[in-house]
């Protein structure tokens, strides 16, 4: 295997072990009821934060529907719907202006508005190997020789996208569940490296090529939520998010996704499981049944 294809799938096992997403706080609606009956608009008058980019989260009120409501929501304010969430939010994401997030935040089908945020890839650190995890060794007996090399197990990684041509990687991708959320229709492919490496860490086949992944019979669902130059916003995660809560909740075990790898983050406050984005669509996927693994350490 030459030295490209080997650092396309060596991933620092601190990408794989450690969780800690910070996040902030929402814009919150603070009014009472009585308030809101004599004076809906002053009601919800806390401004709306600037957002850099122009794009926001909206997450509508309990038993609206966002496919049907955000385009008239978004035309009305003087911005523009864009994707849609139903598993993890109720909600959409909306690019306007701060006036225009503003007005939107004024209507009674709106739960909060909140600043779309920015992520970018975790940096990597040099890996230990998976005898060092106990991954691979006969004493003590690793988790192969127990018989735990993730059979039966489906790994989305929320990240670049990976390569989805990587000889040591195609045995395990199940690219049919994933999504490109940073360009909707297009297929999840890495263009940076970083996603490939993380997926090689988790789940590089036992093929006689290259690595060996910490589980290696597990399966590997892309997602794209970062750009080929690492970046992306929490609306490109929440998509991820809301797909993979989706598939926890249709009554179909036959696509479950039970574990989701982000070797990625931010920085802010650490939200809530009420604050109306990326914080509170884990906690309801988490709710659902998937369990959410992320980078930490990796920049301090």
């Amino acid at each position: 295997m030459n030295g490209a294809r080997v650092r396309g799938v060596r991933a620092g096992v601190a990408a794989w072990v450690a969780v800690l997403l910070i996040l902030p706080h929402p814009v919150a609606a603070a009014a009472n009821a009585a308030t809101r009956a004599a004076a809906p608009v002053a009601a919800q008058a806390a401004p709306v934060p600037h957002s850099a980019t122009g794009s926001w989260i909206v997450a509508l009120r309990p038993g609206r529907d966002a496919g049907q409501l955000a385009p008239g929501l978004a035309r009305n304010a003087g911005g523009v719907a864009g994707r849609t969430f139903s598993h993890a939010l109720n909600g959409f994401v909306f690019t306007g202006s701060d006036k225009a997030a503003y007005a939107l935040r004024h209507n009674p089908n709106v739960r909060s508005v909140v600043a779309d945020g920015t992520l970018k890839i975790a940096a990597d650190t040099v890996p230990t190997g998976v005898s060092r995890i106990l991954g691979n060794h006969e004493n003590p007996q690793g988790a192969y020789q127990a018989g735990f090399a993730g059979d039966g197990v489906r790994v989305a990684i929320l990240d670049t996208g990976i390569d989805l041509t990587h000889p040591d990687l195609t045995p395990n991708l199940n690219v049919g569940l994933g999504e490109n959320c940073m360009t909707p229709g297009q297929p999840p492919q890495d263009g940076h490296g970083h996603g490939t490496h993380v997926a090689g860490t988790v789940a590089a086949a036992d093929n006689d090529l290259g690595v060996i992944g910490v589980a290696p019979h597990a399966r590997l669902v892309p997602f794209k939520v970062l750009d080929d130059s690492g970046s992306g916003e929490w609306s490109n995660l929440i998509c991820a998010v809301d797909i993979i809560t989706g598939y926890a909740t249709d009554a179909d075990p036959s696509n479950d996704i039970r574990v989701a790898n982000m070797s990625l983050g931010d920085v802010g406050g650490i939200g809530t499981c009420t604050d109306g984005s990326i914080r509170e669509a884990i906690c309801t996927s988490v709710a659902a049944g998937v369990t959410y693994i992320a980078a930490a350490g990796n920049s301090t």
